[in-house]
């Protein structure tokens, strides 16, 4: 998919974007055939240019999103350690000659709640303050990673919904257009007309 994009996307970027240029690829400056002129191809092509352009800001957004991911993860687990000596080394935890991966859920819900001194107070305020900071770095990340999906939805509508049936249409001009038709029915008018010409000619021609 990485390779099938990065195609399409240096497609998109080379893509004739003015109407001279459009002209000189397509070889003609009028086609006489609605739909198909190359004003018509350029509104195309800048659609499909300025579609190709966004994804380069997805792109960034994608890395740039991996990489604060990676490092949140790797801060949070340097401090979630921290956290856990901190929480080993209090009075009440030492008091129940328990490590926090001993503990399950329903033995913190069982034990009765016991006096804090002032160290393991300070302990609960730092652990307040980490969760928290945690908190919001975590809404911060989803708020982020839910913008880019956004993004990401959007590219692939504007590319389902608009360009590819707008291509589709012209595609179908292209194979519908009366065209060949116009040539096949003007050839046969001349040759009509020749003989017509002829046979007049023969009448009006005096016999010997």
């Amino acid at each position: 998919l990485q390779r099938l994009l990065k195609r399409y996307e240096r497609h998109a970027l080379n893509i004739p974007t003015s109407l001279n240029r459009v002209e000189q690829q397509l070889g003609f400056t009028r086609s006489y055939i609605p739909g198909l002129e190359p004003k018509d191809m350029l509104v195309t092509y800048q659609a499909i240019n300025n579609h190709g352009k966004s994804w380069l800001s997805i792109e960034d957004g994608i890395k740039r999103s991996g990489f604060a991911i990676e490092l949140f993860a790797t801060q949070f687990s340097r401090q979630g350690e921290q956290i856990i000596n901190y929480i080993e080394k209090m009075d009440f935890a030492r008091q129940l000659d328990l490590t926090v991966a001993d503990l399950s859920i329903e033995e913190v819900r069982n034990t009765a709640p016991v006096p804090l001194g002032e160290t393991d107070q300070r302990v609960c305020i730092t652990l307040a303050e980490f969760l928290k900071k945690t908190a919001s770095q975590i809404k911060n990340h989803q708020h982020a990673a839910q913008t880019l999906a956004d993004h990401i939805d959007t590219f692939s509508t504007v590319l389902s919904v608009q360009l590819i049936p707008g291509i589709n249409d012209k595609v179908k001009l292209a194979n519908c257009s009366d065209l060949d038709k116009q040539i096949q029915d003007l050839e046969k008018d001349i040759e009509q007309l020749t003989t017509e010409i002829e046979q007049k000619n023969n009448v009006n021609r005096p016999g010997f």
